[in-house]
């Protein structure tokens, strides 16, 4: 039985550097989705090249003779050649790369990279182009949000002070998230969760989606209350 045939995505490297460019077609060959259709050594190269053959990724270099990166990107857009732009280079200012990605450049690398990296950014560039539908026509809100998900940059791990745990947190989180409309002691959250008072104060105390406020009201000590803000 005959094999799938894969959808090959078009490829183009533009980089100085000969040495740099042979190491993005090593990496590149790895996998078998992309081929490479051609390799310049400047912008002006490149973009007649661009003119007349359908690419879907550059990869290339912000620094070059004759034209740079960014006048490629600039000359695509105005050209309305439409293409996806990985940038690896040794700019590393942080206004250059803000003014990469405000011009639509979907990753960028510092030289000298690893293939790790490397391999991350080509996989992103994969993987959004599988999840885009093949034929035209309109999408739902649905299916725009489908194909942006795993795009979204991943959420920041949570930083506990030393000593706390972050199971130990959930724990007393999800209590007051499924009690949101109440108020609880810190002896009552204890008691409910099965940790020592100690061991939730201190948590009740360090998050900030967590209030408190000083009942008055009880019939004796005044006591803290907390609740989910």
């Amino acid at each position: 039985m005959a094999g799938v045939e894969i959808m090959k995505y078009k490829v183009v490297i533009v980089e100085d550097d000969s040495m740099v460019a042979s190491i993005n077609r090593k990496f590149l060959s790895s996998f078998r989705e992309v081929i490479v259709v051609g390799e310049f050594r400047n912008g002006l190269e490149a973009i007649e090249y661009l003119r007349k053959n359908p690419v879907d990724l550059i990869i290339l270099d912000y620094y070059m003779p004759v034209m740079d990166g960014r006048d490629l990107i600039l000359t695509c857009h105005d050209e309305k050649i439409h293409l996806d732009f990985i940038m690896i280079t040794a700019a590393n200012q942080a206004d250059d790369i803000a003014d990469m990605f405000h011009l639509g450049v979907v990753d960028y690398l510092v030289k000298p990279f690893t293939r790790k990296r490397f391999n991350i950014a080509i996989g992103r560039c994969l993987e959004l182009k599988g999840r885009m539908p093949s034929t035209g026509g309109q999408m739902s809100q649905e299916e725009i949000d489908r194909i942006l998900e795993k795009n979204a940059p991943p959420e920041r791990e949570e930083i506990l002070e030393k000593g706390l745990q972050k199971e130990t947190l959930e724990m007393i989180r999800r209590f007051l998230q499924e009690n949101r409309e109440e108020e609880f002691t810190s002896n009552q959250v204890a008691s409910m969760v099965g940790l020592s008072r100690i061991t939730v104060r201190r948590y009740l105390l360090t998050k900030e989606e967590i209030v408190s406020r000083v009942d008055y009201y009880t019939g004796g000590r005044p006591a803290i209350k907390y609740r989910m803000r």
